[in-house]
């Protein structure tokens, strides 16, 4: 089906690029191997998790997220701005978290 595709392409001058493709499985059989599929002789590599929107989507039997990178950005800000800012005043401090939030 994927070579129908890329003939198809073809002729409406439409090029697939394989190296933004990649394959990924969700749903009872997430963990089952699947053959390697190929855009032009180039393969389409599979992926246990993917980042899209700025969310890590990830292989299981249902569609779930990752978002603990998203949860230590935060706490390495908060705790940078608390230690630079240990003998700054309250209310300038609550104006940096604010500004970071």
């Amino acid at each position: 089906m994927l070579n129908k595709c890329c003939e198809q392409a073809d002729h409406l001058d439409i090029q697939f690029n394989s190296k933004k493709s990649c394959l990924f499985n969700v749903g009872k059989g997430y963990k089952d191997c699947i053959q390697n599929l190929f855009i032009k002789d180039k393969q389409v590599v599979s992926l246990d998790r993917i980042r899209y929107l700025g969310i890590y989507f990830v292989t299981n039997k249902q569609l779930s997220i990752d978002i603990s990178w998203i949860c230590r950005k935060f706490y390495a800000a908060a705790n940078a701005i608390l230690y630079r800012t240990r003998f700054v005043c309250e209310m300038t401090r609550l104006c940096l978290f604010e500004s970071f939030t």
